[in-house]
């Protein structure tokens, strides 16, 4: 749940920037019109996902997003596995085979208690931020529960008041028409007395634009005192409030401080908002009235002593009264010597509406936006940092942990793991007199399409997020991950596990953000599409599903097939899957499924002898490599459904490739050869 706490964050962050300029144009300037829009732009902005996100990477080094999860991960690791080397594959091997780096004598790293982030001079105890982050998310939902609760029981009791005590008065229902006609409104809401000492209010929602809706509470005693001028004033003044809407503002407030009800901000703008509105709605009353101001102000004064008589009652939610009597004063002066505006000019309401539609989407990322280009597009070094600075550990790797490629990447290659050395460099702090323990073993790792987030997997099922540039670690492995896919814009991670269910992920946040289920049995292999809206799942028992996965919406299912599906892959286009189906392990002859989403006849299953481990489409989209197992690999032409030819590939890249379509089984340059030889 450390997601709910980033985003709030953030949004709380922007939030009380955008409101130091509504404090400006309340308290400095006194433009209350102005600080009223200005100050539901911050309670949009508390609600407004952050869809765009603005990179702070220059100005913050520890990402945000990963707070809880990246620290405890760091934590977690130990030296030998954060120093791992990961040297280059040459171009003469086609299996890629790496050489371990020479061994010497590990280093241990500094205590846990005595980590210091980058940029910070505070020992920050890492192994508990996860802890703690989870645990105020616990808080803030059981916080937000019980003052939705409490707002619920409000407005349930104050309407079993209504029922009880509020009468309709047909001469004050007459009145109020008689004033909304005068003032232009297209409606007057529904008057009722009450015979008790309340503020005079207008409660419920609507507004004069959308009909009726909202009630006006009149106190009857407060009416008898008045002569007929003074109550026209205090009932323009409710007549003020509901031709504004601000009855929708009162919700909008509701809902706020239900979400941010931490947040000293939200009470800020609410008494902001309420304190604006009521010299708003005095200056309209007094624009629509034909008594002098002496009148209406004197009319105020009469109000406050009839509420003051006993301790006043506080409004009930959703309603709006005559303000609380500290701003009475300034109110005063106002009416008697000022005059305050309306409604904002249409210049200063075009250019707070513009600045709020570029505000409202964005949030703050601490990660760079843009991938390193000169990075992203530059093999790995022979000689890595860790072994210039003197730091070599020993790793055992394969061909799967080389693969730098996608085969739809034609233009370069991906960012080189160097900086996982650099890590390696900085945790590791002094000689260690015990004896090292073995590192595990690198067996695949799948990069982003843009470079910017890695996935590695290893032996123990530890599978880490890594995001190389600022050397941050996300650790998974709890969520036992069978099978990966990233999406096409590298922001998503989708990931299939043995419950049955398809996981996707925020790259950004670390958050989970959806779940799919299809299939009752172990998800064996998962893949975006290349338009990144959709996502296909294989499954053990033979199923095949595609989800939205925007809305969570089923699109296809191909029926149940006999055997499991081992591997499936997206064509270049989008428009079909290929699906190998068999089960190695228990000596099972593989098939091949060809699907288009768009046939509505299934598709026959092609023999194939041996299973295919993993598969991946050519560039001229009509050509599927083919991988068993042991290795041996094949070309198949999907328009004659034939082999083409035989070859070997390294069993690791096999294994590699068939955890994560972003693992290929040959480099680019190879997949070129292959097409040009016609094999």
């Amino acid at each position: 749940m450390t997601w709910l706490v980033t985003i709030g964050l953030a949004n709380a962050s922007l939030a009380a920037l955008l409101s130091v300029a509504a404090l400006v144009c309340g308290r400095c300037l006194r433009r209350p019109a102005l600080a009223h829009l200005l100050w539901i732009v911050v309670l949009l902005k508390l609600l407004a996902p952050p869809v765009f996100q603005v990179s702070l990477g220059d100005w913050f080094s520890r990402p945000t997003g990963w707070l809880g999860d990246a620290m405890a991960a760091v934590a977690e690791s130990d030296a030998s596995e954060a120093a791992a080397i990961l040297p280059a594959p040459t171009a003469s091997d086609s299996r890629a085979a790496f050489q371990p780096a020479p061994i010497v004598a590990p280093r241990k790293p500094a205590p846990i208690s005595d980590f210091r982030p980058p940029n910070s001079g505070l020992r920050v105890p890492i192994s508990d931020l996860g802890i703690w982050l989870r645990f105020a998310a616990i808080i803030w939902i059981v916080g937000s529960a019980a003052m939705l609760v409490w707002i619920l029981r409000r407005v349930w009791n104050f309407r079993g008041f209504l029922k009880l005590s509020a009468r309709p008065d047909a001469e004050l229902q007459a009145r109020v028409a008689r004033l909304a006609r005068r003032a232009g409104m297209r409606s007057a809401p529904k008057v009722v007395v009450v015979e008790s000492v309340v503020s005079p209010m207008l409660w419920g929602l609507g507004c004069s634009r959308l009909g009726r809706g909202a009630t006006l509470l009149f106190p009857g005693e407060l009416a008898r005192r008045l002569d007929g001028e003074s109550c026209d004033a205090l009932l323009l003044h409710e007549l003020a409030h509901y031709a504004r809407g601000d009855c929708w503002v009162r919700l909008l407030e509701l809902v706020v401080q239900t979400l941010y009800w931490w947040h000293p901000l939200v009470w800020l703008a609410r008494r902001e908002i309420e304190a604006a509105e009521e010299e708003c709605c005095d200056a309209w009353a007094l624009a629509h009235q034909s008594a002098p101001r002496r009148l209406y102000a004197e009319a105020l004064l009469a109000t406050v002593d009839f509420l003051f008589e006993p301790p006043p009652a506080a409004l009930p939610p959703a309603a709006c009264g005559l303000g609380e009597a500290r701003l009475l004063r300034r109110r005063l002066t106002q009416i008697l010597c000022g005059e305050a505006s309306l409604r904002p000019s249409r210049a200063w309401k075009a250019l707070v509406l513009g600045g709020a539609a570029v505000a409202l989407p964005l949030g703050p990322a601490f990660f760079d936006a843009t991938a390193n280009e000169a990075a992203a597009r530059s093999s790995p070094s022979a000689v890595s940092p860790a072994q210039r600075a003197g730091v070599s550990v020993p790793i055992e790797t394969g061909p799967a942990s080389a693969a730098p490629l996608s085969l739809r990447e034609r233009t370069g290659v991906r960012a080189p793991p160097e900086t996982a050395h650099a890590i390696a460099a900085a945790l590791v702090r002094s000689p260690s007199p015990s004896i090292p323990r073995a590192p595990s073993v690198l067996w695949a790792t799948a990069a982003a399409p843009n470079g910017k987030y890695h996935l590695e997997a290893r032996t123990g099922r530890k599978t880490t997020l890594i995001h190389p540039e600022s050397g941050w670690r996300l650790d998974l492995s709890s969520h036992r991950i069978d099978c990966a896919s990233f999406s096409p814009d590298s922001r998503l991670l989708a990931t299939g596990h043995a419950d049955s269910l398809v996981r996707l992920w925020d790259c950004e946040t670390g958050g989970l953000l959806a779940s799919f289920k299809g299939s009752s049995a172990a998800i064996a292999s998962v893949a975006f599409a290349p338009d990144g809206f959709r996502v296909a799942a294989g499954a053990d028992d033979g199923s095949l599903l595609v989800w939205d996965r925007a809305t969570g919406d089923e699109l296809a299912r191909l029926p149940r097939q006999s055997a499991p599906v081992s591997c499936l892959r997206w064509s270049p286009p989008g428009d079909r899957l290929a699906v190998a189906l068999g089960r190695w392990s228990g000596g099972e002859s593989g098939s091949l499924v060809v699907w288009s989403l768009d046939e509505r006849q299934p598709p026959e299953p092609q023999p194939l002898g041996e299973s295919v481990g993993a598969l991946e489409w050519l560039d001229d989209g009509e050509t599927l490599l083919l991988a068993a197992w042991n290795g041996e690999a094949r070309l198949w032409s999907v328009i004659a459904s034939k082999s083409q030819g035989l070859f070997s590939i390294g069993k690791d890249a096999v294994s590699a490739a068939n955890w994560s379509p972003d693992c290929p089984l040959v480099t680019p340059w190879q997949a070129e050869q292959l097409v040009r030889s016609g094999r």
